[in-house]
């Protein structure tokens, strides 16, 4: 470390050498340059600089004050060689460190190593200051200290410009000026409670000088006595946050949105899966519909041939004139025939319906007559009752109406079978809903179980005894050939309701 370097000014030679010869005697660690008057120190000023700077008042050329305005960063130290008050008052004035009278037994000279080590260590405080306070002028965020009495005792630029105060309208105020009340309160018991801690970081709502809150981020520090080691000050450093905020938020947006997306995905992939291993189940029942399709037809043909015959046969006329070669079991046994030979047949219709590719054929149609005629066609027992609710202002409506009429029959045939030995309702409703065709029908059976819920539009999936479990997988197939949905829920207290949505056209 380099030796300070010290400015000695005097005119008188005598005093020189006592001086240096002093300094000398003490090893003092300093580096000296005389000057014997004012011309002479401006000289040596304008080509070095000093730590610290000793000069008599009075000089043969001119006075000590000349030669402050080229020490304005360096301590003056002034010695005069009689006492005179008004004369150290001008000097302390000026702008001086420190000001002696010298003594004729040179006690003076006793003070001064004490005197330029303060000197010089209250300028390096001094520098070091100016740094720190340039460095805290110059950072964006906000920097302001207060006292024990929360008074605000420094703010830097950045605070300025962030909560619209100047420096003149804060200084000595309070800080409650930046704070909201409930905001204010909060920030002071974590100051109390946090008295121990070196720093703390937390985020609070501070208010402009137009009134407007705006969120920050403050970390507040304390500053304390070096000697007492008692909290004298806080430091609190606030940055603006609500650009971060937006940022956080608009991230949390996007990561719900995300999340959603993600699990949508999911849905997709998993209904893409199943729709690969629906496909794969139509491929082999595609296979067996054209093998059923191929060898049933023609002995189902038959069968259906000779039992007409056999009716013909059984007619009320012929058996008037045949009472005793006929008998009532012929005719229930020819009855059952006939049931489950229409019932083969519908097990090829549903096989080859599922293995062909569905053609709609657009009609305008209204729905009221159409259902209608419909539901006249639907046996049921006398104890369920079959309910008709429709819009009254219901526009035609654009599908196929074969193959509507084959769902609408499957979905009140199975209401119905839902229903058996039971007593209720059944009711069809439709309404126009969204830019769609609503159709519901609800029942007041059993329900669908939970195991066949996931799976109940699946070919060969059934709930009930008797069926192949292809009606509801044509349907859907049918409805989804009109672009529509269909779908089966659990009513809230007992049955079931069938969903059919078509875009209108």
């Amino acid at each position: 470390m380099s030796a300070k370097r010290v400015l000695f000014v005097e005119d008188n030679k005598l005093e020189q050498q006592v001086f240096l010869q002093y300094m000398k005697f003490h090893k003092l660690p300093y580096e000296f340059s005389v000057a014997g008057s004012v011309a002479e120190a401006k000289e040596i000023l304008t080509k070095e600089r000093f730590d610290v700077a000793i000069t008599d008042y009075f000089l043969g050329d001119g006075i000590a004050l000349d030669l402050f305005e080229m020490l304005t960063a360096t301590p003056v130290i002034v010695i005069r060689g009689a006492g005179d008050e008004e004369t150290a008052i001008k000097a302390m004035k000026a702008g001086a460190y420190d000001y002696f009278v010298k003594s004729s037994n040179k006690n003076h000279l006793k003070l001064l190593p004490l005197t330029l080590d303060n000197a010089i260590k209250q300028k390096e405080n001094e520098s070091k200051i100016k740094i720190l306070s340039n460095a805290l002028m110059s950072i964006n965020d906000a920097v302001f200290i207060t006292n024990l009495n929360d008074q605000i005792i420094y703010v830097n630029n950045s605070f300025t410009k962030i909560y619209g105060y100047t420096f003149a309208e804060v200084m000595g105020k309070a800080s409650s000026v930046i704070w909201k009340d409930d905001e204010y309160n909060a920030y002071k018991n974590l100051l109390n409670s946090e008295k121990h801690n070196k720093k703390f970081e937390g985020e609070f709502t501070n208010c402009r000088k137009d009134g407007t809150t705006f969120p920050i981020s403050l970390s507040v520090s304390h500053i304390k006595d070096n000697f007492s080691d008692q909290i004298v000050a806080y430091v609190c450093i606030a940055r603006d946050i609500t650009e971060n905020k937006k940022i956080r938020e608009e991230l949390k947006k996007y990561s719900e949105e995300l999340k959603k997306y993600s699990q949508g995905l999911e849905v997709k992939v998993d209904e893409q899966s199943r729709k690969l291993e629906e496909a794969k189940r139509f491929a082999a029942i595609g296979e067996t519909a054209t093998m059923v399709g191929h060898d049933l037809r023609n002995p189902l043909q038959v069968l259906v041939n000779t039992i007409f015959l056999a009716k013909m046969k059984l007619s009320p006329k012929f058996l008037e004139k045949n009472k005793n070669s006929v008998s009532e079991t012929t005719t229930h046994t020819l009855q059952v025939f006939q049931e489950q030979v229409d019932y083969m047949n519908k097990i090829v219709s549903d096989l080859q319906d599922i293995a062909r590719n569905i053609v709609v054929d657009w009609r305008d149609v209204q729905f009221k007559p159409y259902i209608e005629e419909i539901m006249t066609s639907i046996a049921h027992p006398y104890d369920i009752k079959l309910h008709l609710k429709l819009n009254p202002s219901l526009p035609p409506i654009k599908f196929d109406n074969g193959l509507m009429k084959r769902v609408l029959t499957n979905l009140l045939t199975n209401a119905v079978q839902a229903m058996e030995k039971m007593s209720g309702d059944i009711v069809l409703s439709a309404d126009t809903e969204g830019g769609n065709f609503v159709v519901r029908i609800s029942d007041e059976g059993t329900g669908i179980p939970d195991n066949v819920q996931p799976k109940l539009f699946q070919p060969l999936v059934t709930s009930k005894a008797k069926g192949m479990g292809m009606g509801l997988s044509v349907c859907k197939r049918i409805v989804e050939a009109h672009n529509g949905t269909l779908n089966l829920e659990n009513n809230k207290k007992k049955g079931a309701t069938a969903i059919i949505k078509i875009p209108l056209k």
